[in-house]
């Protein structure tokens, strides 16, 4: 290590400590000023604002907060099973209630390596624990941890490193985030809302159904409005559409021609099991993907690329639904029900899962937004005492709209674009974050030069 940094104690680097622990305000708000809670430090750089579940009103800022953050501030648990996560606070307005710490750097050290320098050794915040009921962590014992520190502009020079990286793959992260809501826009309007049919038989004088006059008269605004040329489909993909409803006993009004069929008639449709933990054969330098709910809770997207387990071949085998191909689309089937993802590779799945297996007809993108707009179906069959599931048996039966293959293929058309974007930024995020994990260590115990790790940065971003 560099002669130049200096063992410190936290407290003398830090200046001002934001801690308003106690009794919660009188009331919440459903807008305005956003409280941080501890479930959105994961100590994964900015707090995602729009995560946001509790507000205040400029009255309780004003008057019961009694020590304001600021853009920049390190953010600390001290409180519950997410105890010693840190995070970095967003420059919007916000703040900070109980259970959580904010810090400020004195003008000598930069806050942002006090993020990193905290995050790399969260393990020595978790042996602060002093709780009984619940584990908990006193701020005065927090502030006499002893870390090393460089000359400040070695802290700045690092922490920038560090900072693009996590910057980058925010912005991947919120690309991703884009694009799903595009593939499901899409979906909702043809597939769900009927957009496309809606304004065929609007233009057809065909007749409307009551159950759909309110979203016949917002498609009519629409094309009537300032921005009608941009809502309008290409004549070649409306005329994909019919321009009329029949009424079906299973799903009330659909298009005339389009025909009810279930999930488990249209495609494979399957689950998996877990192969005994206690045999080595079946895990011990393992290649094979094994997804489980845990894996799919942990994703930024709908991609998965990876899994923390890995089956070695006979592991596979053990498993009565064997590997399944890469784009099955997989589902948390219990504890909880409704995570979804689409696997990059082929994949074995637990007993907590259920997979579809895409089909000429209908891809990926089309059975994961079929999947997350009925999970009111999914639910409604779930059953247990301990926790809710759903088996593959009262899966299967679930309604399955089959449009005409016309229309499930200009959707296709444009999901192969939106999910092969989708995959190339999930996967420059992974291999993001592995520098950035890599560097994290070796930059803040002097090990590797700065300009070692800018040159890496460079030949990445």
């Amino acid at each position: 290590m560099e002669s130049e940094w200096q063992e410190l104690r936290l407290g003398d680097v830090v200046e001002f400590v934001a801690d308003n622990r106690g009794k919660n305000p009188k009331a919440y708000a459903e807008t305005g000023i956003p409280v941080i809670d501890n479930y959105l430090i994961t100590s994964d750089w900015r707090i995602n604002i729009n995560n946001v579940r509790r507000f205040i009103d400029e009255d309780t800022y004003n008057s019961f907060i009694r020590k304001h953050i600021k853009e920049d501030d390190v953010l600390v648990t001290l409180v519950g099973n997410g105890y010693g996560q840190v995070g970095i606070t967003p420059s919007c307005r916000c703040v900070i209630i109980q259970n959580t710490i904010g810090l400020r750097c004195t003008e000598e050290h930069d806050n942002k390596y006090l993020y990193y320098l905290l995050k790399l050794n969260r393990p020595s915040l978790m042996n602060l624990n002093i709780g009984a009921a619940q584990p908990s962590i006193k701020v005065g014992n927090l502030l006499n941890l002893v870390f090393p520190f460089p000359p400040l502009g070695e802290q700045k020079a690092i922490s920038k490193i560090l900072a693009a990286l996590d910057d980058k793959i925010e912005l991947n992260r919120q690309i991703n985030s884009t694009l799903e809501s595009m593939a499901q826009a899409l979906f909702k309007s043809w597939f769900v809302d009927f957009d496309p049919v809606i304004d065929n038989t609007l233009a057809a004088g065909n007749p409307i159904p009551d159950a759909l006059e309110a979203r016949a008269r917002t498609r009519q605004e629409i094309h009537t409005g300032a921005k009608a040329s941009t809502q309008n489909l290409p004549a070649e993909i409306q005329r994909l559409f019919p321009s009329s409803f029949v009424f079906t006993e299973e799903m009330g009004w659909i298009p005339e021609g389009w025909e009810v069929s279930t999930i488990g008639t249209v495609v494979e449709t399957t689950g998996g099991g877990t192969p005994s933990t206690k045999n080595p054969a079946f895990w011990e330098g393992g290649e094979h993907p094994f997804c489980t709910p845990k894996d799919m809770s942990q994703l930024s997207s709908w991609m998965l690329t990876d899994t923390d387990r890995h089956l070695t071949d006979v592991g596979v085998r053990k498993i009565s639904s064997g590997q399944l191909p890469a784009g099955s689309v997989l589902m948390s089937s219990r504890a909880p029900i409704g995570y979804l993802a689409i696997s990059n590779a082929p994949i074995s799945v637990n007993q907590g899962v259920i997979a579809m297996l895409p089909n000429s007809v209908f891809g990926p993108l089309y059975l994961l937004n079929w999947t997350k707009s009925n999970m009111g179906y999914v639910t409604d069959r779930a059953n247990g005492s301990t926790f809710l599931e759903i088996s593959k048996k009262n899966f299967k039966p679930i309604p399955f709209l089959v449009p005409n293959g016309e229309a499930v293929s200009a959707f296709n058309e444009q999901a192969v674009v939106i999910q092969s974007r989708m995959l190339l930024l999930t996967e420059q995020i992974s291999g993001l974050t592995k520098l950035r994990d890599s560097l994290l260590p070796k930059l803040l115990s002097g090990q590797i030069e700065i300009s070692e790790a800018e040159h890496q940065l460079a030949n990445t971003i």
